[in-house]
């Protein structure tokens, strides 16, 4: 930081600094570690510190990074991630069970959950008990836990985001073909308010798969400036810098 405000008892960490940092360390690892030099066993939180390493697609090569993954899914001690995997039957997870899964569905109550579903689910990771009564389709009652509302609540919010994105993706397809710009080298579709907010860097990401092409989607505020997404495919290298070069960008950053 080269402009802060110094206050008593607040640590600024960054773990791009030094010569033996983990510059690979997600968020969740680099509190793991904070924990840790304050003398305090996070051995409970590797299944926490694995969960937030993959969904955050951190580099797995780094042998201190596998090493977290690898003990922290052997470990599984936090209440709501059991929860999940015992629903879907999964009794050894591996990566894959993370990030093409759990993590997506953890995603899509951020993105698109209700406060009261976000605070459940803060509630569930924290290890929160409580039992609720879940009346079934076919009017039967049963007894559920908050962690088992939550997995069920974040499959209905999965559901409502796939709808939102698929929706999206069809006005932004217009957009393209309006426009004439599905040939272009780099696709940039000025977001007419035809994209939920929660929604831009997926539906990027859909669109740049399905076009083979960078894709960039935009928001524009009265000064003329912009902000949005940006997702690049297979094959071309660097196209941060690339944006960067062309001096119409003031900060572009993201994996």
């Amino acid at each position: 930081c080269e402009d802060y405000e110094e206050i008593l008892n607040v640590f600024i960490v960054n773990n791009q600094l030094g010569d033996k940092s983990n510059s690979h360390l997600s968020g969740v690892g680099i509190a793991g570690k904070f924990i840790e030099a304050l003398g305090y066993d996070i051995s409970k939180y590797t299944d926490l510190i694995a969960v937030g390493q993959i969904a955050d697609g951190m580099e797995q090569l780094d042998y201190q990074n596998r090493s977290y993954v690898n003990n922290g899914l052997s470990n599984i001690k936090n209440p709501l991630i059991q929860a999940y995997f015992n629903k879907n039957r999964i009794v050894k997870p591996v990566l894959n069970d993370v990030s093409f899964s759990l993590a997506n569905f953890i995603n899509a109550v951020v993105r698109v959950g209700t406060l009261e579903e976000k605070q459940l689910m803060f509630r569930a990771l924290t290890g929160e008990q409580e039992e609720f009564d879940y009346t079934k389709k076919d009017g039967t009652v049963i007894k559920e836990t908050l962690q088992e509302r939550v997995v069920r609540i974040s499959s209905n919010c999965k559901s409502r985001q796939n709808n939102g994105v698929k929706k999206s993706v069809e006005l932004c397809n217009k957009y393209i073909t309006r426009n004439k710009i599905g040939g272009d080298k780099v696709i940039v579709i000025k977001n007419e308010d035809m994209i939920d907010p929660y929604a831009v860097g997926l539906v990027c990401m859909w669109l740049a798969d399905n076009h083979r092409r960078p894709c960039i989607i935009v928001t524009e505020f009265e000064n003329g400036e912009c902000i949005g997404s940006m997702r690049a495919i297979d094959g071309v290298e660097n196209f941060k810098d690339t944006l960067e070069e062309t001096n119409l960008c003031n900060w572009v950053r993201g994996h």
